[in-house]
């Protein structure tokens, strides 16, 4: 990937990319907040299509 396109930090990514997909794979701990943060940027077009494992069914999220 070239230097110009390495992010440090996924909310640089989310204000300098106009994106088709996010993929969030990050551990546990971080990944409600990226989630969040990618739908909530202007880099993801809308509607948002998301898919849930079924355990998240009963958990409301909340940014």
């Amino acid at each position: 990937m070239p230097p110009d396109r390495r992010y440090a930090a996924h909310e640089s990514m989310l204000a300098a990319e106009d994106l088709d997909v996010v993929s969030v794979g990050t551990p546990s701990f971080l990944h409600h907040r990226h989630v969040v943060d990618a739908a909530t940027s202007a880099a993801i077009p809308r509607p948002i299509p998301f898919v849930a494992p079924v355990t998240m069914a009963d958990s409301p999220v909340k940014s």
